[in-house]
């Protein structure tokens, strides 16, 4: 073959188109993959590996859908007629917008959810993150089937009508969602505190779009209405990191009240988990039917309260014993 023959075969369109999808596919696969590796290091420090992982592949993915329209791109005058379909036309747009948009509400949502974390604490942020993701995603699919032509006014219509039924048969759920975001607006606990609400006392384990999730100390799990929090008092037992353990204690009548003062002053400082400062309180709370009533209140850090509590009277009964105080 000679090169006159090479050239006009080169000037083919068929030829080139060909020969021009193979030179994108043999250049665009690499560069994709390459793309890919440089997303996960990328998003690894601001997602972790799994938000990484997600990325490099919708990168991965978004490039080799890429490459495809591209190489499709060199054969159009032979697909011409399948692109003048409008259904043809339709969908691509769609699977555009689908494979688009859902990731880009998933990024969305999760930076918000940093700026709502900062905000408004890690339930809180989760919470309101979620609720913006499922309003995006609600965005994205109105906007494919709009690509449809499909008229959403009767279907909105409909909607609304059937919202306002639902609405009066789920006036309960509407209040306890609306309490919810009270609650993360508010701030008054947070996952991991532990709280008193209705005769019941626990560790919170989710604050949930319609109810509260409490683990009680004998490990049961309670669900509680969002409602119910906000019209009930709730008791946030750790909220502070310091908490003052009351110590009630009796002594016979025959004993010297600034003795005993004294005694229960010396239990409190010798206790290594009694702080310092504050400084402790004791307080002589009158006269009783057979004993004079006293109140020792030891100062100690949250996580050191149950073992303060449980000694102080243990190291008050040694104490009295020591110095002869009778406890009636």
């Amino acid at each position: 073959m000679t090169t006159d023959d090479l050239i006009k075969l080169w000037k083919t369109p068929d030829v080139q188109h060909t020969a021009w999808a193979l030179a994108i596919a043999v250049a665009g696969v690499p560069l994709v993959v390459v793309l890919a590796m440089g997303a996960r290091r990328l998003f690894t420090r601001p997602f972790g590996p799994e938000g990484a992982t997600f990325w490099a592949k919708f990168v991965r993915h978004l490039g080799f859908l890429g490459l495809g329209f591209a190489i499709l791109h060199q054969f159009q005058p032979n697909m011409e007629f399948l692109w003048a379909d409008g259904t043809v036309r339709n969908v691509v747009s769609a699977v555009i917008t689908g494979v688009i948009g859902f990731p880009l509400v998933v990024l969305i949502s999760r930076t918000m959810s940093r700026i709502f974390t900062h905000r408004f604490g890690q339930e809180g942020g989760a919470l309101l993150a979620k609720i913006l993701r499922y309003f995006g995603f609600l965005l994205v699919v109105i906007t494919i089937l709009q690509q449809f032509k499909i008229d959403l006014g009767a279907i909105l219509g409909a909607a609304g009508i059937a919202g306002v039924a639902v609405g009066f048969a789920s006036q309960t759920s509407l209040s306890n969602l609306i309490s919810g975001l009270f609650i993360v607006g508010e701030r008054p606990f947070e996952k991991g505190d532990v709280i008193e609400v209705g005769g019941l006392s626990g560790i919170v384990e989710e604050i949930g779009l319609m109810a509260l999730t409490l683990r009680t100390f004998d490990n049961r799990s309670v669900r509680v209405p969002n409602e119910t929090l906000v019209k009930t008092n709730v008791v946030t037992v750790t909220r502070y990191p310091l908490r003052r353990v009351d110590t009630e204690v009796g002594v016979a009548y025959d004993e010297s009240i600034e003795r005993v003062m004294r005694v229960l002053r010396e239990v409190a400082d010798q206790h290594p988990s009694v702080l310092d400062e504050p400084e402790p309180v004791i307080v002589f709370n009158g006269f009783g039917d057979s004993a004079m009533k006293f109140m020792i209140g030891s100062w100690a850090i949250k996580e050191d309260y149950l073992k303060v509590k449980n000694e102080m009277p243990i190291r008050i009964k040694q104490a009295f014993d020591r110095e002869g105080i009778e406890m009636p």
